[in-house]
């Protein structure tokens, strides 16, 4: 594997997501993988982050490294948050969230990202 930093690879990073990508975790001795396309690549708190949403009815709410392509971002949780939906834009709830199923929000400082040799 090849050590990179993720801002210069930002492009294919966000490109990926939209196709879809794997949000794998670990816990507990446990590990599950999940498919994503959403998220967000950022700098908070003077830190590289990339944040997920995992839905409720989801097991994946730990420890994430997210890949696809070759590429992989290893982070750790540094902010987890619920969503308000008294807060959302109500055409996007009856859009998304009809069911309810609202996302939890995690914010995760990348501490390693690499390439697939």
């Amino acid at each position: 594997m090849q050590n990179i930093n993720a801002f210069d690879h930002a492009e294919t990073i966000l490109k990926v997501l939209a196709k879809g990508a794997f949000l794998t975790t670990a816990a507990g001795g446990r590990h599950n993988t999940m498919t994503i396309g959403w998220g967000a690549l950022g700098n908070i708190w003077g830190k590289p982050v990339f944040t997920v949403m995992v839905r409720h009815s989801r097991y994946t709410h730990e420890l994430p490294v997210i890949k696809g392509a070759g590429l992989h971002l290893e982070c750790r949780i540094v902010e987890k948050r619920e969503m308000a939906p008294e807060n959302f834009d109500k055409a996007l709830a009856d859009r998304w969230y009809a069911d309810k199923d609202w996302h939890t929000y995690y914010t995760g400082e990348i501490t390693a990202a690499y390439l697939d040799k």
